[in-house]
């Protein structure tokens, strides 16, 4: 098992709860263009095979065109999920502490549950505010896919309390389910 697979289980082995930032218009970017490159060239291969609406000697020309067309839909729709992938923004409940990635070009970052104060939800700037022990307030805002900011903040007040208690535990342990075989690299 690599380094990076470790540190990958040891966060996952944290995890409580986790809530993405929606993201149904890069996953319309991604496959609208695929559903319209597709049909073009199988019609684009289709005309050249059928010699009525492309001459003889354009067809293996627009044959060559209908492939490059048909193939470049899943590879857009691929090129553009592994983009959307990297620019994934979250909030992340875990056993250690809040878990915020907002920003595509920074890190995330984990603030300790001691240094969490609480979380409001501010209906009138629509954010979530978090109020840290030594940081300036950290602002949570944007569409989240699974659920409103009012439950998020409640759930982020929640958690902090439960952690307060050592009550939290981790939705993941990292351990195999009943029946399933441990493997080699993991014992």
């Amino acid at each position: 098992m690599t380094d990076e697979e470790r540190a990958f289980r040891a966060s996952l082995g944290l995890l409580v709860e986790w809530y993405r930032i929606e993201q149904k218009h890069a996953l319309w970017w991604a496959f609208a263009p695929a559903f319209l490159l597709l049909p073009a060239g199988s019609t684009l291969v289709g005309a050249a095979m059928s010699q009525r609406y492309v001459p003889f000697a354009w067809a293996p020309w627009a044959t060559l065109g209908g492939v490059l067309l048909t193939a470049s839909g899943p590879l857009w729709a691929i090129i553009q999920l592994l983009r959307t992938i990297r620019r994934d923004l979250y909030v992340a409940i875990r056993s250690d502490g809040l878990c915020v990635r907002l920003d595509p070009s920074h890190a995330e970052r984990v603030y300790e549950w001691d240094s969490v104060l609480d979380a409001q939800y501010d209906a009138d700037r629509g954010v979530i505010s978090v109020s840290l022990a030594s940081d300036p307030p950290l602002s949570i805002a944007g569409r989240f896919s699974e659920l409103g900011l009012p439950e998020l903040s409640r759930r982020i007040r929640d958690a902090r309390r439960r952690a307060v208690w050592n009550r939290l535990p981790p939705r993941f342990t990292g351990e195999t389910s009943p029946g399933e075989p441990a493997r080699a690299a993991d014992k």
